[in-house]
């Protein structure tokens, strides 16, 4: 298991603007399970929270991905579901999903 936790600090750059205050962070732990013939499985959360309203957004993502080649060309097709497990009043609330491909350019 792993987890990629980036914090900024809340800066301003210039003058104050008349906005509410930001405090952030994001949280995204996952895991990842590769099995054989170049399938992956994974699931991870990509989690917000503004710290200044207390409100959290918590999507959980469950993805399949398939690894292939073209010629010489490594390319990863990569399909899942995304829930939303957490939103503020106004956020986001059903399911949702994701379709990527990823070029690969191995040394």
């Amino acid at each position: 298991m792993d987890a990629w936790v980036p914090w900024e600090p809340p800066l301003v750059c210039g003058r104050r603007r008349a906005r509410s205050d930001v405090n952030q962070s994001f949280l995204q732990p996952f895991l990842a399970y590769n099995a054989a013939g170049g399938w992956t499985f994974g699931l991870n959360a990509e989690s917000t929270c503004n710290l200044e309203a207390r409100d959290w957004s918590v999507p959980i993502n469950a993805t399949v991905a398939k690894l292939v080649t073209f010629g010489k060309q490594p390319v990863q097709f990569t399909a899942g579901l995304r829930y939303w497990a957490e939103t503020p009043a106004n956020g986001p609330d059903a399911l949702g999903g994701r379709v990527q491909i990823t070029f690969l350019f191995p040394k």
